[in-house]
């Protein structure tokens, strides 16, 4: 009777080979997974400096649209601050400014409201009154928005300037 020695199992090279496959491929999906991540986190703060800058670029413009003479900058200045005559007396005068780096509007004696978060920051607001005599007044409107970045990574570093026009009715 002949004994059968074969043992059924991986041999050191085997086991040596299979473990070094394994981890290339896991060192590769790990490398792919903290690249996503790096892809979301920066597309989060792209949304969201784009978000806030869109909605105080139409906040403004709105109010100066429905406002009925625009008090400072004076016709062919520029200023920090645009001071808006508008039909509501309660609301009289609005006011577009900047505190620190925070954008800003204060509806006639009222408190300030902010009109972006803490997470970006506001820099280089410019109003330029581009008015002439006997015509609705025009005003160019720009800042920039900065996402905060504390750590200083790079997947948090952005910021994007804003621009726009807009005319009295």
């Amino acid at each position: 009777m002949k004994k059968n020695n074969h043992n059924s199992g991986f041999t050191l090279i085997e086991l040596i080979l299979y473990i070094g496959i394994l981890s290339v491929i896991m060192g590769a999906v790990a490398t792919l997974l903290f690249t996503f991540m790096q892809l979301r986190a920066k597309n989060q703060v792209i949304g969201e400096v784009e978000g806030q800058g869109t909605a105080a670029i139409e906040y403004i413009s709105q109010g100066i649209r429905n406002s009925q003479a625009i008090t400072s900058p004076t016709i062919g200045t520029s200023g920090s601050s645009l001071i808006l005559d508008v039909v509501d007396a309660g609301n009289d005068p609005t006011t577009f400014s900047l505190s620190g780096t925070t954008l800003q509007v204060q509806f006639g004696a009222g408190s300030a409201i902010d009109l972006n978060s803490s997470v970006v920051e506001v820099s280089g607001l410019t109003f330029y009154n581009y008015s002439r005599d006997n015509t609705p007044g025009l005003i160019l409107v720009e800042f920039t928005l900065t996402h905060v970045n504390p750590e200083g990574t790079q997947e948090y570093e952005y910021q994007k300037t804003f621009t726009t026009a807009a005319s009295l009715r």
